[in-house]
């Protein structure tokens, strides 16, 4: 492969990444206008995490504001969060 199509496809990349980047933020944005508590996907997709990650550390701990929902599955305050994404 020539440097010119590496250049190319490394400058195809950086677009989807930024391109990916506004969406998360869109998301994230518009999820967390209308949601005091997030179940353990909605957390993983929003910290870019996995949600038996997130399972496990709100097991262990981690999170300070949980409780659980009827069915007995965490459901994680949106401050955490914000306070997850600035570790």
């Amino acid at each position: 492969m020539t440097q010119i199509k590496q250049k190319q496809i490394i400058n195809a990349i950086d677009g989807l990444s930024n391109q990916l980047e506004l969406i998360r933020s869109l998301v994230n944005d518009t999820l967390l206008q209308n949601k005091e508590w997030l179940n353990s996907k909605e957390f993983a997709l929003l910290a870019n995490i996995n949600s038996k990650s997130v399972s496990n550390y709100a097991g262990k701990g981690r999170y300070k504001k949980i409780k659980r929902d009827c069915n007995g599955k965490h459901l994680i305050h949106v401050s955490e969060l914000k306070r997850h994404l600035n570790e």
